[in-house]
């Protein structure tokens, strides 16, 4: 799998078709230990995203911590409408 930009969109995207760091990623949020990837995980699932938005939005992942310990992740759904 290869990450790739996509210009069409103005996001990165995990193989070209999953979206990666919709908000941004962690560059200025070190101090937030994942609060903002958090957050625009709720913000995406309640398609309150605006330009950032991802089409239809049902599944987010969320990965907080380092790679070999305080390692976190959360899967949030959308209940359907």
């Amino acid at each position: 799998m290869k990450d790739s930009w996509d210009p069409s969109e103005n996001r990165l995207k995990l193989a070209g078709r999953v979206p990666l760091n919709t908000h941004g990623g962690s560059l200025s949020e070190g101090a937030t230990q994942g609060g903002g990837h958090l957050r625009e995980a709720v913000v995406q699932l309640q398609h309150r995203a605006g330009d950032r938005q991802v089409p239809g939005a049902s599944v987010a992942v969320v990965t907080i911590g380092g790679l070999f310990f305080n390692s976190t992740c959360l899967l949030l759904t959308r209940e359907p409408a």
